[in-house]
Parts: structure tokens; C-alpha cells; sequence
């Protein structure tokens, strides 16, 4: 079954030839580069992306999803892997492209405690989190962090809700959907949970605003709207001179929500002089 992988030995990973990376047991490639500081590309971190496929050239490995969901027949036979999902059986070397220089600023982690608690729709609430330092100045709209609280064997990862120049300080806004068996949205949505502390690790990701010209078509559907709406309001604050068109899908009416914030955005916009 995939994900259930579980050792007791470190190896090492080989990067392009010159960089060694240690992988503890437990692992992924992906994270033990970006906790080696590594400027690997990434978005997703789940295996759907596909944005931190590498090439294996030496070792084994064992996948942590299945591989064909997002990568090509002609990939797979080329030794394309996603560091993602991919946990180590030996010393291995891959070969990838880095980042020209990594965006935002390093994550770093931060106490935090769950300030404030407002319900969208049925099944996604909208989150505010209030660490007990601020985040450094740098983080970007369209990224995400790492949410955790004690009793979660990992992390979960969710993306900023607000352009982070327009949060409080010290707060982190997000819009998370009930996943029916999920341990965090099962305790998170069985009470109250104002007031409870958590663990914050940010920033991660590389989808961001793009210098462009061209216009912006954006769509999201669920608690996806994240990320674009952060974007939108940080294209907003810029002052971006685009075209931009935003579309969102839902099975009902009850999973309609957002519709005051994404009009101020549009009327932001149409005041710039484009159009929203």
C-alpha cells in the first residue's frame, strides 16, 4: 500500500553531483533538501503538481503515491520521480533543476495559537492564526504553510487566505475544508477550537504573481480559492495593469462563498483601469 513505509536507516542523496543530502528515516527527498536549504521547486507537496520531479540516476527508492497519476509513460522510463513522494532504500544520485535563487525568505516556525475560528460554508472554515513572533517580513501570496498541533504523525499543509500585506501582524489567515476521516478536520471540526495551540512553519511553495503582461485566468474550486484570492489582493496592491478573469466551481449554491471579498477585488480592479 502506498505511503505505509517505515525504516530505521538514513542515506544519502547525491544532488546534481555535487551536493550530498542526508534523508532520515521517515523522509521524504523533497523535504530533506529543503531542510538542507536547497532551493528546489515545489508547490504542492502531496504528488499532484508534479513541480519537484527529479531525475534518479543511481539507487532505489520507494514511491509514496503512485508515480502514473501525473507523470508521462515516456517519463517514468526516463527515471523521472516526484521528490515529493519518493522515500529512500539506498544511497541514491538525482539529477534536477533548482530555482534561481529561492523566493520569499527561509521557513521558519513559530508557536502559534488559534485566535479566531468563522464558518464559510458547510465544510470549510476560515482560520486565524496568531503566532507568538511575528513571521519575517517576505512571505508571499500564493504560498502556504505547515499546521500542526500535538498528536498529528505529520504536517498539513494550507495556503495563505490574505495577501501577508494585508494581515495583522503576527497573524496567518486560512480556509481549510473538512476531509470526513482526516484526523486534523475531524478534531478541528467535532468543537470549538479557539484558543488552541499550534505549530506554524512558513513559507513553502513557489506559486506566486508572475511579471507578465498578459492577462490572469484564475480557477479554483473549494477551499482552493486561497491561494488565487491572496494573489488577486497582492495584484491589487500592485497596482498590476492586467486583464484578469476569475472562475470558481461548485456542486451547490451552499458551497458558494467569498462573493463580497472577490467583488471588492473586482471593483479594485476596474478602478485601476482594467478589467476584473
Amino acid at each position: 500500500m502506498f505511503g505505509l513505509f517505515n525504516r530505521k536507516k538514513d542515506y544519502e542523496a547525491v544532488i546534481n553531483g555535487q551536493t550530498t543530502v542526508t534523508v532520515k528515516a521517515g523522509q521524504n527527498l523533497l523535504a530533506a533538501a529543503l531542510d538542507a536549504g536547497l532551493d528546489w521547486l515545489h508547490d504542492c507537496r502531496v504528488g499532484s503538481c508534479s513541480t519537484c520531479r527529479c531525475y534518479l540516476k543511481k539507487g532505489r527508492i520507494k514511491p509514496l503515491s503512485d508515480f502514473t497519476y501525473v507523470l508521462t509513460g515516456q517519463q517514468l522510463k526516463d527515471g523521472v520521480i516526484l521528490a515529493c513522494q519518493t522515500a529512500l532504500k539506498s544511497d541514491v544520485e538525482v539529477e534536477v533543476m533548482l530555482g534561481q535563487g529561492r523566493f520569499g525568505v527561509p521557513a521558519v516556525e513559530r508557536r502559534s495559537t488559534l485566535t479566531s475560528i468563522r464558518n464559510l460554508t458547510h465544510d470549510i472554515l476560515e482560520l486565524v492564526v496568531t503566532c507568538d513572533e511575528p513571521m519575517p517580513d517576505g512571505l508571499l501570496a500564493g504560498q502556504y504553510a505547515e499546521v500542526n498541533y500535538p498528536g498529528l504523525t505529520r504536517p498539513r499543509s494550507y495556503s495563505f487566505s490574505k495577501d501577508p500585506a494585508n494581515e495583522n501582524p503576527s497573524e496567518l489567515t486560512f480556509f481549510v475544508r473538512h476531509v470526513p476521516g482526516g484526523k486534523f478536520t475531524d478534531w478541528l471540526f467535532e468543537a470549538d477550537r479557539t484558543g488552541s495551540r499550534l505549530r506554524i512553519k512558513a513559507p513553502f511553495g513557489n506559486f506566486r504573481l508572475h511579471e507578465d503582461s498578459g492577462p490572469m485566468i484564475c480557477i479554483a474550486g473549494g477551499s482552493g480559492i486561497s491561494a488565487i484570492k491572496a494573489i488577486l489582493e497582492h495584484a491589487c496592491n500592485l497596482g498590476v495593469a492586467r486583464d484578469a478573469y476569475f472562475f470558481f466551481g461548485a456542486r451547490a449554491q451552499r458551497d458558494l462563498y467569498c462573493r463580497d471579498e472577490m467583488r471588492d477585488i473586482a471593483d479594485k480592479w476596474r478602478e485601476s483601469g482594467v478589467s476584473g
